[in-house]
């Protein structure tokens, strides 16, 4: 089978902590990308604290960032896809996630705060 397009996964596998990234795993990537396989991402972080890895790695592929929210293109440098969840709906998942003491966070462009009932303002655009 030829493969198309190698997805890594972040932390734990890609990186152990922050954005240190062994020269391996750098070695792999572009190893694989000799070989005409896309390297792509695939990750919780967000894009901000993606970046510095995309950017170490030299990625040609797509990468899922944001828990799947969006899809940010390496070489053309932006999101080309975003589907964040409906905000009409946070309220109600907030109660009802608060009863198994799970909880929501939410991202106002430059931190990731805990959700506590009311929605914050966005410090920048995405």
């Amino acid at each position: 089978m030829k493969y198309k397009a190698l997805f890594l996964d972040l932390d734990g596998t890609t990186v152990s902590t922050g954005n240190t990234v062994p020269s391996k795993r750098v070695t792999e990537a572009v190893l694989a990308a000799d070989k005409l396989i896309h390297v792509c991402l695939a990750t919780g972080r967000i894009l901000l604290t993606a970046l510095p890895v995309i950017e170490k790695l030299n990625l040609s592929g797509l990468c899922v960032i944001s828990n799947g929210i969006q899809i940010y293109d390496p070489v053309k440098r932006k999101i080309i896809e975003e589907t964040p969840i409906n905000q009409a709906l946070v309220p109600e998942l907030y109660e009802l996630l608060k009863q198994f003491q799970v909880e929501i966070r939410q991202f106002d462009g430059v931190i990731d705060v805990p959700y506590a009932g009311e929605a914050i303002t966005m410090k920048f655009a995405m």
